[in-house]
């Protein structure tokens, strides 16, 4: 090879070197403008969470040891499985985008007179009050402002319907919710030792649209209710009962209240629906105690799977309309005992 095309591929592999390190053909980066915060919090900063959509206000507090529980319900905590994460939520959501520096027509946005309003108390004193107007036309997001500023966000509607669910639906425990009994679809009684019992199992149930009986164990098959006695004393506690209240909160051991693993238990199961409405068996399992010493009422505790339970007072007319039923069944017609049909042979 001469000198002169030894010259000319060195020149060649410079100027491709440059090209190279230069890369006029790079696309040039477009700096994309991250969405801004709604607002912004630490959860361990909220002390107070109030949701109020149209007539409709829920208001959840923390309790001294920094519990959440509902406002006026003393010991009364949401249910875990709805209130899992809402913390979270709650400490401010990425809008997609500020629409305005300022609403000049609240109207046009549902803002005049908004149909959510949240509200954030903060340890140090301070308060964020959010409005949430109409959804968009695309029901994608909602137009909200933060009270105390000018700017209009577009908010996803998701976080709106989450919150609104608190105030429409509020996610209480399901032993304190009354129940419809037109709902409901079986009361079963499993009476301790302690009760007069010996773990016999008694279950009202429908079956084929009609409430039956049978004593598990005992009868050889379901039995027809009188339905007169059933519908004056049996129907009414299937709402379950009313005034119960939380004596304590977060107990460890209920053996002092005479509640056990095998304790008297009653049962009441109902058709639950799941957030995209899926039907599923739900119920509610109390574990009966001790009766108090005034005879006004009953220890007890649930079975809901929270993370720690109550001890509960249910009153004794309730308990005590369940036990009436369970030591004198409302047969319609007595079904054929087990040691009856043993005799057959």
């Amino acid at each position: 090879m001469n000198l002169w095309a030894t010259l000319i591929l060195i020149v060649v592999g410079i100027v491709i070197g440059v090209v190279v390190w230069i890369n006029p053909f790079k696309a040039e980066e477009i700096e994309q403008e991250k969405a801004p915060w709604f607002y912004q919090v630490t959860e361990s900063d909220i002390d107070i969470i109030e949701v109020q959509v149209l007539n409709e206000t829920v208001k959840f507090v923390r309790d001294e040891e920094r519990r959440w529980q509902f406002e006026g319900l003393t010991g009364v905590t949401p249910r875990r499985e709805r209130w899992g994460g809402m913390v979270l939520i709650l400490t401010g959501p990425r809008t997609r985008r500020q629409l305005k520096e300022t609403v000049d027509n609240p109207v046009q946005y549902g803002l005049a007179n908004p149909r959510t309003k949240v509200r954030i108390k903060l340890v140090d004193g301070r308060d964020i009050k959010v409005s949430l107007g109409n959804v968009t036309t695309d029901g994608k997001h909602h137009y909200g402002q933060v009270e105390g500023f000018d700017q209009l966000f577009l908010i996803t509607s998701t976080w709106g319907e989450v919150l609104q669910k608190l105030a429409t639906d509020p996610p209480l425990p399901k032993w304190f919710i009354a129940r419809n009994p037109d709902d409901l679809y079986e009361l079963s009684i499993i009476k301790g030792e302690y009760h007069g019992g010996n773990n016999s199992w008694l279950q009202f149930k429908i079956r084929d649209n009609e409430w039956t009986v049978q004593r598990h164990g005992l009868d050889t098959k379901f039995a027809s209710l009188k339905m007169d006695i059933w519908l004056s004393q049996g129907i009414p506690l299937l709402k379950g009962p009313n005034g119960q209240k939380v004596l304590e909160t977060h107990i460890d051991d209920f053996t002092p209240y005479g509640i056990y693993e095998m304790s008297t238990a009653l049962t009441l199961r109902f058709a639950g629906v799941s957030s995209r409405g899926t039907e599923y068996d739900d119920g509610i399992i109390w574990r009966i105690g001790n009766k108090l010493e005034d005879g006004s009422g009953y220890y007890a505790r649930t079975e809901e799977g929270e993370l720690s339970q109550p001890l509960l007072f249910i009153p004794a007319e309730w308990i005590d309309g369940i036990f009436a039923l369970d030591e004198d069944p409302p047969y319609f017609e007595i079904p054929m005992r087990r040691s009856d049909y043993d005799n057959l042979d």
